[in-house]
Formats: structure tokens, C-alpha cells, sequence
């Protein structure tokens, strides 16, 4: 529960200091997710919800390229057009969007090299080192074939979350 009411403070201080949302607007979702927190979460993940979420912080348009229907529909920086890849690989995207926006700002083109990751995509897969085999064994993702392919990493996501649960997201 701990863990839980930690993390829902966290989506409040980032939504408070990345939205247009009220101080009041935010305590009244704060309460609402208090008493149904399977309600608020739905709300948060309606398409429109994340749409304004993400039109509220200010972009490069040209550091987020869209990709066209024919790669599945979706347009990087727009969580809510996961959703049918999401659905199709049996991701629960009412939890996943947020993780989503939080790593990469919904695109699945991200990618970071530093000391002590390498890796990206839509919720930050980390592919240094160990985590390679990991990721290879459990999904077939490499460093080489993981980096926007969208499918891919809803496979790899929804692998994870059904061995491991939230535990490779809880930090």
C-alpha cells in the first residue's frame, strides 16, 4: 500500500508540475484515486485525458516523428495510440501508459547510452550488460531489433508483467 500511495504522489508532483491541472484538480483525483482507484485510473487513461496530458508539455515536434498507420497506427508522443497494440499484446495500457509517458514520452524511438543504461523505447528497457540476456530470453529483444518496433515491445512487455508483475517498474 505504501508503495502504492508513493507512486500515486510521484503522478501527482510530475502531473502538477507537467499540466495546465489546479492544485485542487489535482488534490480532487488525488481523493477520487484514494476511494476508486480502478475509476480514476481509467479516466486518466481515456484517450482524450492523455491527449491533453501530452499537449500540455511543450515539444520539439521534430524530436518526436510520427509513423504512419501502416506501421499499427500509432504516433509517437501520443500514448492513447498504443492502446490497440497494447490490446493485442494483452498489456493492461491503463497501467502501462503512464510508465510510457514517464520513460519516453510515449515514443518508442527513445533511446539513452550512459553509465548504467542502455536502452529505451516506450517504458525504458534497459539492455546494458545482464539485462541483454534477460531481455533476449524472455522476448527476443536486442539492441539491434527492440528500438521503435512497437510490437516487439509490447511482447516484451507483457512477458514481464506476466512472470514478474510491476516489479521491473517499482523503482
Amino acid at each position: 500500500m505504501f508503495k502504492r500511495t508513493l507512486a500515486t504522489l510521484g503522478v501527482v508532483v510530475l502531473a502538477s508540475a507537467a499540466t495546465g491541472c489546479s492544485a485542487q484538480q489535482i488534490a480532487a483525483w488525488v481523493d477520487w484515486h484514494n476511494t476508486d482507484p480502478a475509476a480514476a485510473e481509467a479516466f486518466a487513461a481515456l484517450p482524450e485525458v492523455q491527449q491533453a496530458l501530452a499537449d500540455s508539455v511543450e515539444t520539439n515536434a521534430a524530436d518526436i516523428p510520427a509513423v504512419d498507420a501502416a506501421s499499427g497506427g500509432w504516433t509517437a508522443g501520443n500514448c492513447a495510440s498504443f492502446a490497440d497494440e497494447a490490446a493485442a499484446a494483452g498489456v493492461p495500457w491503463g497501467i502501462f501508459s503512464g510508465i510510457a509517458w514517464r520513460e519516453s514520452g510515449c515514443n518508442p524511438n527513445v533511446w539513452v547510452v550512459d553509465s548504467d543504461d542502455t536502452g529505451g523505447g516506450l517504458v525504458g528497457f534497459n539492455v546494458k550488460g545482464s539485462l541483454a540476456s534477460h531481455w533476449r530470453d524472455l522476448c527476443g529483444a536486442t539492441t539491434g531489433n527492440i528500438r521503435g518496433n512497437v510490437p516487439l515491445q509490447m511482447d516484451c512487455i507483457a512477458a514481464q508483467y506476466s512472470q514478474y508483475g510491476m516489479s521491473a517498474w517499482s523503482t
